[in-house]
């Protein structure tokens, strides 16, 4: 919802941060995502990881799983593979955890409002409430 009634309006800017900061596995299901990313299935590849972690456990983060995950989407697993090799999605990732990192996240999820950091999943109106404040609504 945050989406679609602020971002799509142009009133905010919205962007996603790797910080995998649950071991190897994290940043290999991180790394994964990014090489969805290349073939346009971030959001998608994103939501069924979670999905099958929660079904499966952490164990869905083997290389194995992370490619069962792929191929359940449809994505060309020939190109995603590669992408896992050649190490440029890592450096994504890497970039991503620093610049959290420098912007005071030590937990994930955080939400940054107008430099203002939130830890945690909260709802659509904890969020609207602090956007619709930095936007000098009432």
């Amino acid at each position: 919802r945050i989406l679609e009634t602020y971002v799509a309006e142009g009133k905010v800017r919205y962007a996603f941060l790797q910080f995998p900061i649950l071991g190897q596995g994290s940043v290999r299901a991180a790394v994964a995502a990014e090489c969805a990313g290349e073939q346009g299935k971030f959001d998608e590849y994103h939501h069924e990881l979670f999905t099958a972690i929660q079904r499966n456990g952490p164990t869905i983060t083997a290389p194995d799983g992370l490619a069962g995950v792929a191929s359940g989407l449809g994505i060309e697993m020939q190109g995603f593979n590669a992408c896992l090799d050649e190490g440029k999605a890592f450096d994504l990732v890497r970039a991503d955890y620093e610049a959290a990192s420098a912007a005071g996240v030590r937990a994930t999820p955080t939400t940054i409002i107008n430099g203002t950091l939130h830890e945690g999943a909260r709802d659509f109106s904890f969020y609207a409430a602090r956007i619709d404040a930095a936007l000098g609504r009432k």
